[in-house]
This record gives structure tokens, sequence and C-alpha cells, in this order.
């Protein structure tokens, strides 16, 4: 694995004579969807921070440059939200992000023949904010909507960052995988700024629909 990787930043840099595409081992391709559990994150984070339960679906493009090191690249639609219960109010806002996430993965080998092969993976993710829902409840009286009819949609930030790490498994052409979320960018870009951040746990499963060993 101490080859592989210089020699992959090397060609990337030079473009050598060798075309990357002739030092991949392997590639595959697919879909997947899953669950996410998130809550906000940071030092402002005020009132009793609750789990907000969304949705994800996306794909993914797996690179393999030797049995064990590969780099993914993916694209998700990932649902994460806020949800804070204070004085008998509770506030909710769900955010919704095109997310793009540039995974490395170590790979294992399992089982007979090295069908089953366990994955442990990290990198970082980019996303923009392509929506964006806000509920108030208190007393068994709900008022929801966009954020935007609220003008709350002004103050919480478009872009997003954050550095993903997760476990999982594949086994023929099905994946699953569980990552942790780490928010780095604040969410609130009014003049207070305060320190809130997106935390999510999310639950992916998957099928490869396209594979080249």
């Amino acid at each position: 694995m101490n080859r592989v990787l210089p020699a992959f930043v090397l060609a990337l840099v030079t473009g050598g004579a060798a075309p990357l595409a002739a030092q991949l081992r392997d590639h595959t391709f697919g879909g997947f969807v899953g669950l996410s559990l998130s809550k906000a994150g940071g030092a402002d984070v005020g009132g009793e921070s609750k789990l907000v339960t969304g949705t994800a679906v996306g794909g993914f493009l797996t690179l393999g440059f030797s049995r064990v090191l590969a780099l993914e690249p993916q694209i998700l639609m990932v649902e994460k939200g806020i949800k804070s219960e204070e004085g008998g109010l509770s506030a909710t806002i769900k955010l919704t992000y095109i997310q793009i996430p540039l995974l490395a993965k170590l790979r294992f080998p399992m089982g007979p023949e090295g069908r089953m092969t366990g994955v442990l993976f990290a990198g970082p993710g980019v996303a923009y904010r392509v929506g964006c829902r806000l509920k108030l409840a208190q007393g068994g009286n709900e008022l929801a909507g966009g954020c935007d009819s609220d003008g709350e949609a002004e103050s919480i930030r478009s872009f997003d960052s954050s550095m993903i790490f997760g476990l999982g498994a594949d086994l023929g052409r099905t994946t699953v995988s569980l990552r942790y979320d780490l928010g780095l960018t604040k969410l609130d870009q009014s003049a207070d700024a305060n320190d809130i951040k997106n935390r999510a746990l999310i639950l992916l499963a998957g099928v490869k629909v396209g594979m080249n060993r």
C-alpha cells in the first residue's frame, strides 16, 4: 500500500505515460439508500438538543488501486436537522443537502475466496443546501412550513463541510455501511454567528450495478 499511493499521486501531478485507468485494479459503481439520525453540535447549542430522523439516497464510484486501497467519490441527497426543546416549545429545522464525499477506503477480504469484504473509510465532504423546513410545536399545536416563508433560511448557511468516518461490509453485489458525519462549518451566518454545526449518523445499504475486476 505504501508504494501504491505515491504512484497514484505522481500520476495525477505529472500526467505520466501510463494513463490512470491502467493503474486501476478494479472499479465498481452503484446506488444506495438509508437513514440519517442527526442533531446539533457546537458550543452554542441551546435548550435540549434532540435527534432528527431523515433519509439519504445517492450513488458511488469505487476506484480500486490495490486489493486493500480504494478511492470512492459519492453523491448524496441527505436530510439533516436540528431539534431543540425548551420551556414546552419544540423547534425543528430539517435541512436537505446535496453532498459530495470523497472517501479513502481500506478493504479487508474475508471468508472463502474473499467473497465478503470489511471496509474502513474516511474523508472530507462538501454539501449545498437545497431544502429547509421549519416546525414549531407547543401544547399540542403545530406550525410548519418552508424556512423561506419565515425568513429563517437567510440566517442558515447554504454551504456545509464535514469529515466522514465509518465502517462497512461488501457481500457480492450488496454493500452496507455506517458513518459518522462531523460538521465543520457553522450553520449560523447571522451577525451573531453562533457555533452550531451538523452532526449525523448515517446508515446506508446499496447495490453494485456495475463491476469490473
